[in-house]
């Protein structure tokens, strides 16, 4: 334990962790099972173009999800593009303004513009009051953005949905195993969307994959990711390369297999967090219990830090935490909770190969810094 400034890394002493703790790295499916998958693609030599994986993977994970049709794609990115264009979108498009900066750049690749939505301070998420402000008869759909484990408004945003008569799309890429009321996730909105990239609950090396119960979108959605003609199943007004491969489906399909272990395995880590960070000054959970992420708020008044300084002396701790990006919303207007939200938050490493004894180590560090955050804010200072 740290008791005095000089046991601090950042000024001379030994970092809490001998090797790097990082965020998120990739989670490994079972060997064994994976070699057999990767082996019946060789075997049948086929490698692309909607293979029995991909259709396998499909098929289960609208099962999954409770969804009639699951279409699978290369990466979420993609996704979101490709659902853009099979509902033929145009115009605006509101979405929260605290989310992954790649949705913004996908809605621009498929020629909308994103309208940021303020979000509610104490959760991030986006309400339908602060939607209702910002619709107008631009305005083409509304996306919803169930983050850090938490549902966004499950209930309400599709009644606004109805009563205005604009699609409503969920980005579920952080959700995959997550439930609300005994739900998937994927089972709101007329479509939804999961990421399968490195660091997510399901990982097959990129990937994802849109759900819904519309045969007609899900027609649509089968012809734009291919742009080959032989797999055309509905009029679209575009087509793309975004087949998700057969090596990509069996990575997923046995993370699928996994997938309720590793949940169990996630809340034993969430839980311990939570023990861990409970009464510290000016640290507060954004995360639900369910989530791949460890997500908190640090108040810099409370904790006495601002979170940049925090980050230094995390990464000479060799605790590489992330941050939130704000680029999107740099220049935005209204939008004073989530950027806010976005210049405290903190992501915590949380992943399978960390034990309850470092979680209790990033715990005792987070605690013991927030004692001694008045004689570091004046030393860090003080240093040239």
């Amino acid at each position: 334990m740290k008791t005095s400034l000089t046991d601090f890394a950042v000024f001379g002493g030994r970092p809490t962790f001998a090797a790097p703790l990082r965020v998120s790295p990739p989670a490994c499916p079972d060997w064994n099972k994976t070699e057999v998958q990767l082996r019946g693609i060789f075997e049948r030599r086929y490698f692309a173009n909607h293979g029995p994986l991909v259709s396998k993977l499909d098929a289960q994970f609208a099962v999954y999800t409770g969804r009639k049709h699951a279409i699978s794609v290369v990466n979420d990115g993609l996704a979101l593009m490709i659902l853009a264009k099979g509902l033929d979108l145009q115009g605006e498009v509101i979405v929260p303004a605290l989310c992954r900066s790649g949705v913004f750049d996908a809605l621009r690749w498929a020629g909308l513009m994103p309208v940021p939505c303020d979000v509610e301070s104490d959760t991030g998420l986006m309400s339908t009051s602060s939607i209702r402000k910002l619709i107008t008869p631009r305005t083409s759909a509304i996306l919803g953005v169930h983050l850090w484990g938490r549902a966004c408004a499950p209930v309400d945003l599709p009644t606004l949905s109805e009563e205005t008569r604009l699609p409503l799309l969920f980005d579920a890429t952080h959700g995959v195993a997550i439930r609300h009321a005994g739900k998937s996730l994927g089972s709101f909105g007329q479509a939804a969307f999961f990421s399968f990239q490195e660091g997510e609950m399901l990982d097959c090396a990129e990937g994802a994959c849109i759900v819904t119960d519309d045969e007609l979108l899900a027609n649509k959605l089968r012809t734009i990711k291919n742009f080959h003609p032989g797999h055309t199943f509905a009029p679209v007004p575009l087509r793309i390369n975004g087949k998700m491969s057969e090596a990509q489906a069996a990575l997923a399909l046995v993370g699928l297999d996994e997938l309720q272990h590793n949940s169990d395995d996630n809340m034993e880590r969430a839980r311990a967090y939570a023990e861990g960070l409970t009464a510290i000054p000016g640290v507060r959970i954004l995360s639900g219990m369910e989530s791949p992420q460890i997500i908190v708020d640090i108040d810099p008044i409370d904790f006495g830090l601002e979170r940049n300084a925090l980050f230094n002396l995390l990464e000479k701790e060799n605790l590489y935490a992330q941050k939130f990006s704000s680029d999107p919303i740099q220049n935005a207007a209204g939008v004073k909770n989530a950027f806010g939200l976005a210049q405290r938050i903190v992501q915590l490493p949380c992943h399978p190969g960390m034990t309850k004894e470092d979680i209790d180590k990033v715990c005792l560090l987070l605690r013991t810094i927030a004692v001694h955050s008045a004689r570091i804010s004046q030393r860090m200072e003080a240093k040239p």
